[in-house]
């Protein structure tokens, strides 16, 4: 009986954990220092700046979005080279990151990008993220 409950606890603990994507987004609004251009993602791991902010998020439908997202930018043909905006977020799911501009409309991956107009849901799911990662970067 306590291998089936062993079995039961670490099969809810695997699917619980491989929806968590961790998401970094810059900002800009307090600390205007820089932009983060497709050129320079390497800024997002910057565990020393100010503006960039790190949460966890739990979300079947966020992963369910960064999968579409993903299986898009393996057929775009948008090359890095061409890419002149700014990026604002990171999402890290497993071995996969994504990069998106502020309004989260614009998506790249390590060469390509591509439009993908996310659900409004995910959108709600994110700024909830992120208004609980100001409030508690504020009571610190």
């Amino acid at each position: 009986m306590k291998k089936v409950s062993f079995l039961i606890i670490y099969i809810i603990f695997i699917s619980c954990s491989s929806q968590r994507i961790t998401m970094y987004h810059y900002d800009n609004s307090r600390y205007d220092g820089y932009e983060i251009m497709c050129n320079g993602m390497k800024a997002f791991f910057n565990k020393d700046d100010p503006a960039i902010h790190i949460s966890k998020v739990s979300s079947v439908i966020l992963k369910n979005e960064m999968k579409q997202i993903s299986e898009k930018l393996k057929f775009s043909k948008d090359d890095m080279k061409n890419c002149d905006g700014y990026l604002y977020y990171a999402f890290i799911s497993k071995k996969d990151t994504l990069y998106s501009d502020y309004n989260l409309d614009y998506w790249r991956n390590k060469n390509n990008g591509s439009a993908y107009k996310l659900n409004e849901k995910v959108k709600e799911e994110i700024n909830e993220a992120l208004k609980n990662v100001k409030v508690s970067q504020n009571n610190q």
